[in-house]
Order: C-alpha cells, then structure tokens, then sequence
C-alpha cells in the first residue's frame, strides 16, 4: 500500500559517497557501486534521506522479491545508522551471518526525525562477496494506536476489568473510540491518522463478525461474550482493544415452595415461601455466567514470503497456565475450537498444525501438495486454488483484513478445508467459519493442558506473503479453571397479586386459602443488579369434595368414573358378577372402567386427603353393534345370504328390500345392482350393517361398419374385473393397445365380415359384435372397342375392388348390374356429349358402400356402318376414287372377307380386310365379276360388279 504520488525514480550508489534524498512513491534501486564482487580494505559511506515531510522512514530491502541480491562474507559487515550520520543509534549490522539467505532489510523508526539513514560498508582482507543490490524506498512507520470504547449500555467500570450487563435480547451499541498520540493530526510526527480513516474491524466471540465505527449485538444466549475490536490504520498497522458483553443468567427457584406440600383440603391455608439462589446465600451454589470461548489468544504473527525452506517456518506460542499439575486432555472434543484470525494472498502455499507441550502434533491443513523436504514440513496435502485467498491480503507486508477461521471436532459447520475450499468461497477468499482439521483434535489425547501450544506455519512457495492477527484455543469451560463466570446478584424479591392471599408475612412469605378447589397458581419475582427481572410460577391443588355418586345403568360394557370436579388422588375398589378392568389403573382421578359380561357392579373411592369415602351402583347392559357387511361384486342371477348377528343382545330386525324380520336374510337371482340393509335395535340403541351389491352386468356396442386403413372402436361398458377379445375373419387383425383392455381398437388386414367377441374375467361370459371391414370402392370399365355402329351392339363390363357394394348403377338409364350392352340406335342407353357431333357418345358407372363412391365415365363412337357398293368400276378411269372395286363404309368393319369371281365361277380375288387391299382388277377382262362380302356381325353380303375398260 502507497501513500505517496508517483516520482522519477533514481538510482543509489553506495560508493559515490556523501548525500542522497529519494523521492517517495515508486523503489529506487540501490547498488553497492562495485559493478561485481567488492574489494578488501575498504570502508564505504552514505546518507540517504526521504523527501521532506515529517513522519517519513527509510526503508531498505535486498531481497531476491524485489529484484535484488545479498553476499557479504561474514568477515564483512553493513552496518545501519538511524540518523544522518554513524553517530545515530546503529539499527541493523547485515552479512551473510546476520541476514541468509538473502533476507537483507532495514528501516529508520519514527523516533528519527530527519527521516535519513546512514549506511557504512567496511570490508577487511579476509574474504569477499558479490556485494548487494537492491531497492530504496521512503514510507511510514507505525504509530501508537490506544483503542476503547463507548457503549450503549455503559461498560462498568469503564477500564479493562469492566463489562456490559444486558438482559437476553437486548441490544447492545459498541462505538469505537482511539486516541493516536503520534499523528500528524494532532501535532505529533506520525502521519495523519484518525478513527475515521481507520478500518474498524469487531469479533463478538461466537456469534458474530462486523465493521464499523459504530455496531449493534443482540445476545442469542444466557453467556458472556468476550468482545474483540481491531483498529487498522491507513498503513495496516493496527491495535486491539477488548470488553465483555454480561447477559443476565436465569436464577435458580429451586426454594420457592408451598410450606404444607402442592396439595391441601378445601378450606385449609397454604404458606407460600418465595426463595431465589443468589451469591451470599449461604450453603447454596450461585447461578454463574460463563463465557462462550474461554479461550487464549496469542500475539499477532506475520506470515512473510517463504519459498519452502527450515526459515520458512512461521510460529507462535501461547503459555496455557492454572490447570492442576498432571491435567492432561482426556477426550478431543474437550478442546472445543482453535480459531485464527488470519489473511494470506495465497492458500496454495500453506501447511499449518498445532503442536502441544509434549510435542504431539496435529495438521490443521496442508494445501502444498508436494514435500519440500525441509524439517518440520508435511509431506502431501491438496492443492490449494489459485487465487483463493485467507480474509483480504494487505499489500506488500501491510496487514490486510484477517477473518476468522475456526477448527473443531464438534461444533464444525463445514468439513476440511481440503474438501471445501474450491466451492466454499467468499469473494476469492476462502469462507470465514468452523472447519474440521484434517487430523482429529482426538490425536491430542494426552497432551498436558499446562505449557506451550504452538501454532506452525510452513509457506512451501514464493511471492505470497499474509499476517495471523490473533489465533486461540478454546477449552470446555467445565475442565477449563481459567474460564471466567460472573453471577448476577437478586436485588429485589415479590409475590405478584393474588385474591387468595389472606396475610403477607415478609417480602418472600405470604398466605392464601383459596375458597374452592382446583388448582391455584402464584407467581414469584425477582430483579437482578443487571435491571432483569425472571419469575417463577408455582401450584397449590386444593382437594375438592367428592362427586355425588349417584346410581345409573348404562347401555354398554364399560363407563367412565369420576371421584371430583377438580384434581384428587385416590383409589378406587369395585365388586359385581364379572371381571373388572380400570384403565389406566384404578388410583386415577377419572378412570374408564369395563366388565366382561353386564349386570349391576358397586364401586366405592376413598380420597387420600379429608378423610372422604363414598360408593355409587352402575347397571351394564349391552347395546347392539353395528355389523361389517362385505361390499361384493356378483354375476348375474348369484344369490347371497347375510347374517345380521347380535343374537345375544336380543334386538329386532329389519332388512331392505323385502321388509324381512329375522336374523338372517337371502337374496335370489340377483340380476341387477342394489344395496342391502339391515336395521338392528333394543332398549340401549341401534345398530345397522349394509352391503353394496354390483352385479358384472356388461354391455357391448352394436354391430359396425368399418373402412380398411381405419380402426374398429371396440366398447365393453360396465366390465368390473376386466377381460379379453379375440376374433373370427377372413383376415389378420391387430388391436391396439391390446386385446386385454376393456375398452380398445382393432383394424383389418383384408375386407371382409369379422365377429369380435370380448370374454369376461369375472364370470366367464362372452358378448359379440359384428364388424364389416371394407376398402374405399373403386371401378373400371372394360370393352373391345370405343365406336360402335347404329345398327351394332357394344357390351360394356364394369369391374370393382369389393364385394361390399350399396349400390352398382349405369347412367344415364339407371340400369343394374356388372355389364351393360348398348344398342348404337338405342340413345336411351348413353349421352351425347358434344352438341355439335352426334357420334360422340359417354356411358357411366357408379359403385358406393359405406366408404364412399366412385364412379367412371366411358366415351365412344356412335357411327353409321352402311355399305356404299359400286356397280361399275374402270382401272384407267381419270378418278382415282373409280380406279379400284372400292366398298365405301368396309373400313368400319375391320376383319371384313371379300371373294371375286367371274361370270363362269372361277374365282378371281380375295382379301381379309379388304379395304386395305382393294381389287384393282389387274389383268381383269372386261365383264361382270360376282362378289361375296363377310364381315362381323352380319350376313354376307353378295352382288355384281361391271369393269370396264381392263385388260384387252
């Protein structure tokens, strides 16, 4: 921490001699001015001041840390005057002896007030080193801090020995106060510190850790706490104070009594005695406060930069002294908490544990996982987080803030510290609380309660450095002779008012006779020197007369007794025909009696108290119950019988339905649900058993139509027990979810009637149901060709996917059927389609079922097939169209047959489909030629034909 702006830096050369004043802020860099290893024989000096300004220190340090070296030969010594010259009090001699391993420092103390430090380098003949280097820098030097403190309410007496006296749940107001003597502000040479630029820091021992100039504290327990404040100035330096917060202990009543016992008899007189433990009483023990920690705390250590060696070990010890010679530590437990109040900048340096007067030793922690192998370190441990730290580190060696960090084997919060430090983090900082160690307090059995306990600290690795503020041991307050108790004292004593007081004979004994019986309370009351007042209440149980015992009978095998209205003690005797039973025993007040069979009985209580006796007559008689019927679940046309019991109470019946009067009752064929009740009475009361009755009556959904690809929902309503479905088809079926849910689906593999039929598992009874399964229908229309001629016929064929049809219908003329044949004259059988053209002709076929319709259109020809057949024909005729015996219409009859022969018979010409190969009458003479014409569908068809000009 800098107090200080920014400054160029210089350099200090010890050989150059005279005078030198640094500027303050950033180091300066020192150096021995031999540029190697010195020389013998020679004394070399310098003075070396802080930039004015009153309250300033020199500081030197050649530590390898900060960028230095230190090797002086033994023989050799630097030597370090507090002043201006080496006149000044000498403040450090340094040399490899005085200062290994390179630790080399010095300061000037505040007491010098030019703020110069002189250093003198004296070598001889005998030997030399490398010299030093290292850093220069100008700062403060603690100052005297005086702390105490003004509270609300007051400490009494105000000094070191006096305490706050508060009742359970008051609140206490703690302000800091602090006097330094040496600052700047009030004219002295330190720097300029007050209260209110000081950290204030406040440690109510077990229950709380706060800061501020100014806290509160409630007590939670009937305890002392010991209260802990620390002040840390602006250069980390700081100062404890500590008081103690009293709370008012609960007093002992033990002595407060009524004289003649807590009982007596209905207008006698009780002596109430009011008695309180107070210290001076004489034969009685005090009620005593103890504090919650009775601990010792020790001084505060600084944890300095070690890098893993014997002088890297850090401790402290505190002298435990006023337990008996020989008294040693019979159980871990009695060694209730080790706290430290400690901040480090770094956990994964430390190992740390505590060591006892004979020299047992346990680890608290060990966070460097590796031995360095120096004496006195532990070897493995955790690893400790990087940049977690204990409390919040100062800066450089200034004191941070500590917390608190306790280790117990029996009032830990969290576990080791191994275990909880890398989740258990408070702003990087490991959580204040209570750890366990990582060995048990009980590995200290035997240790010596007197002596030395000495708290280690190794730091394993360089470039981290801390401070313990104050550590302690906490012993159970009963094997602990130094803990400190106090005792409050009673100041005053009073009985509150009561109308039953007759006489007050002092402050703390008074008289009451209560006028009737029952119990009295009377509050007593004291008030302690701490402004606290307690009470106790005690009782008087005044006995009461008996209770009339008048004779009565009741309707049952037991009876509730009762000697009086008001608490009595007693016993009861009893006599009658059967065995007789108190409950709980028959020296209670109001018992419950019971015998084992009715009849009269006579039972007498005699008090303890008065002298009073008396007797009373019970008559029992029994009362009907009410009998269990079973609810019961039946298949149809079951009979049940009941039994309505009772038989010895002499009752009448009464059941429903059928109004029967006797003992037992049957129902026959039972075929649907009801309730059967009976009514049993006597003399003492009434009774009744009733019994539901549900008859397994299923019920199943009506037959069904289904589409394939589609679900069949199958229902059995009103099943009790469950069942199972199975199936009779032309195909595979699949239920889902199964076919053992009552209610549940089912599709089909292929079309078709399926029966389902669902078995019940209570009475083995199986119900139908019928479902048709069929596909969305479809058709086709087949036929040889798509024109038909007026004087033909066309047979039309449908064909369709499914058996399930509603309807299977030609249009236009409605006609049933798979087939239609349509006449080309008959128009009634098809529809013209184009207006403007008569041939074209449409026919359609419609299918449906339950899953849809369909219908297909056919469009064809309707064509005049008549036979055009020339009488004449020339094969050099100048028309082409005259050329050839052409049949004009024959093209309309494909697989026509035409056979030629001449005027003699003998044949000439024949061609299948003739219209495609037509008689030229090549090398023909001329003539008449006869023709015969076949053709599909008609006769044939025979005539003449004449050529003319052919072959000459």
């Amino acid at each position: 921490m800098s107090v200080f702006g920014a400054n160029a830096q210089i350099t200090v050369t010890v050989t150059d001699g005279g005078s030198v004043t640094i500027p303050c802020g950033d180091p300066n860099v020192l150096l021995d001015g031999f540029n190697g290893a010195y020389t013998n024989n020679t004394t070399e000096t310098i003075t070396i001041c802080a930039t004015a300004g009153e309250g300033l220190t020199v500081n030197i340090s050649m530590a390898s840390e900060v960028g230095g070296y230190f090797d002086i030969d033994p023989s050799d010594t630097l030597y370090v005057y507090d002043g201006l010259d080496n006149n000044s009090p000498l403040i450090a001699t340094l040399n490899n002896t005085s200062a290994p391993f390179g630790a080399a420092t010095a300061n000037t103390t505040l007491s010098n007030l030019t703020g110069c430090m002189t250093l003198v380098f004296v070598t001889d003949g005998s030997g030399t080193g490398q010299g030093f280097q290292g850093e220069v820098t100008c700062n403060y030097s603690c100052q005297p801090i005086i702390p105490w403190f003004s509270t609300v309410p007051a400490i009494e007496p105000n000094d070191s020995t006096g305490a706050i006296k508060v009742c359970l749940g008051e609140t206490v107001t703690l302000n800091a106060t602090a006097q330094f003597p040496m600052s700047a502000a009030n004219g002295g040479p330190g720097y300029n510190q007050t209260l209110s630029n000081s950290v204030i820091t406040w440690d109510i021992f077990g229950e709380a850790t706060q800061t501020g100039t100014s806290v509160t504290f409630t007590p939670t327990q009937h305890a002392g706490y010991f209260v802990d404040m620390l002040i840390t100035d602006t250069l980390g330096c700081f100062e404890y104070a500590r008081t103690r917060i009293l709370v008012s202990t609960i007093p002992s009543f033990a002595s407060t009594m009524v004289l003649e016992g807590d009982t007596i008899c209905l207008g006698e007189v009780a002596t109430l005695i009011g008695g309180v433990t107070t210290a001076d009483t004489v034969g009685v023990d005090p009620t005593e406060g103890q504090f919650l920690n009775g601990g010792l705390f020790g001084d505060a250590l600084e944890l300095p930069d070690g890098s893993g060696t014997i002088d890297d070990i850090y401790s402290t010890t505190i002298t435990i002294t006023g337990f008996e010679a020989g008294d040693t530590l019979v159980q871990g437990s009695d060694l209730m908490t080790m706290c430290i109040s400690m901040e480090h900048s770094y956990l994964g340096d430390l190992e740390m544990w505590l060591e006892c007067p004979n020299g047992y030793s346990i680890v608290i922690f060990n966070a460097y996982n590796a031995n360095s192998g120096a004496p006195g370190f532990i070897p493995g441990g955790f690893t400790g987080s990087l940049g977690t730290n204990f409390g919040i580190p100062g800066a450089g060696s200034n004191q941070g803030t500590c917390w608190q960090y306790c280790y117990s084997v029996s009032q830990n919060t969290f576990g080791t510290l191994g275990s909880e430090f890398n989740t258990n983090t408070t702003n990087g900082a490991v959580t204040a609380g209570t750890y366990l160690p990582e060995q048990s307090f009980d590995d200290l059995v035997g240790c010596p309660l007197n002596g030395d306990w000495t708290l280690h600290v190794a730091d394993s690795w360089p470039a981290d450095d801390g401070w313990i503020c104050e550590w302690g041991i906490t012993f159970d307050p009963s094997i602990d002779p130094n803990a400190e108790t106090y005792i409050p004292l009673i100041e005053d004593t009073w009985w509150s008012p009561n109308p039953t007081f007759i006489s007050n004979q002092g402050d703390t004994l008074i008289l009451s006779q209560p006028s009737n019986a029952g119990d009295f309370f009377f509050q007593f009351n004291v008030l302690d020197d701490f402004g606290c007042t307690y009470d106790t209440t005690i009782t008087l149980n005044v006995v009461p007369n008996l209770t009339s015992f008048a004779n009565t009978s009741v309707c049952a095998l037991t009876y509730d007794l009762e000697a009086a209205v008001y608490p009595i003690t007693g016993q009861w005797s009893a006599s009658g025909p059967g065995t007789i039973t108190f409950s709980p025993n028959d020296t209670t007040q109001s018992p419950s009696v019971s015998v084992s069979e009715p009849g009269p009985y006579s039972f007498i209580y005699e008090s303890e108290y008065c002298g009073q006796k008396d007797t009373m007559e019970v008559y029992f008689r029994l009362t009907p119950q009410d009998v269990v019927f079973n609810d019961t679940i039946i298949c149809p046309g079951d009979t049940l019988s009941f039994d309505a019991l009772n038989v010895d109470v002499g009752p009448d019946y009464l059941w429903t339905p059928g109004g029967s009067t006797g003992q037992t009752f049957t129902l026959e064929n039972i075929q649907q649900n009801t309730t059967v009740t009976v009514a049993i009475s006597n003399e003492c009361g009434d009774a009744e058993g009733t019994a539901d009755i549900t008859v397994n009556l299923i019920d199943i959904a009506s037959s069904i139509e289904v589409c394939l690809g589609t679900e069949a929902s199958l229902n059995a309503s009103n099943v009790i027990t469950g069942g199972t479905w199975s199936y009779d088809g032309p195909g595979d079926v699949t239920f889902d979810p199964d076919a053992n849910a009552d209610n549940t689906n089912a599709s089909a593999s292929v079309e078709g009637n399926y029966t389902f039929t669902f078995t019940d598992n209570y009475c083995n009874r199986t119900f139908d149901r019928d479902v048709a399964f069929a596909p969305i229908p479809t058709v086709d229309i087949s036929v040889d060709t798509n024109r038909i001629c007026l004087e033909d016929q066309l047979l039309f064929i449908a064909t369709t996917n499914t058996n399930f049809l509603d309807e299977f219908y030609w249009s236009p003329n409605g006609v049933d059927g798979d087939s239609l044949l349509v006449s080309g004259s008959d128009n009634s059988t098809f529809i013209s389609i184009d207006p403007n053209d008569s041939t074209q002709a449409r026919i359609s076929v419609t299918v449906s079922n339950f899953c849809g319709t369909e219908t297909e259109n056919y469009d064809f020809e309707v064509i005049d097939c008549t036979l055009i057949i020339p009488n004449v024909f020339n094969p050099n005729a100048g028309n082409e169209d005259n050329r050839t015996f052409h049949i004009a219409g024959l093209d309309l009859h494909p697989g026509n047959h035409v056979i030629i022969y001449d005027r003699w018979g003998f044949f000439t010409y024949e061609a299948d489909n003739y219209h495609l190969a037509e008689w030229k009458g090549e090398n023909a003479s001329d003539g008449v030629y006869y023709y015969i014409i076949t053709r599909s569908g008609y006769e044939a068809q025979t005539g003449y034909v004449h050529l003319v000009g052919g072959a000459q």
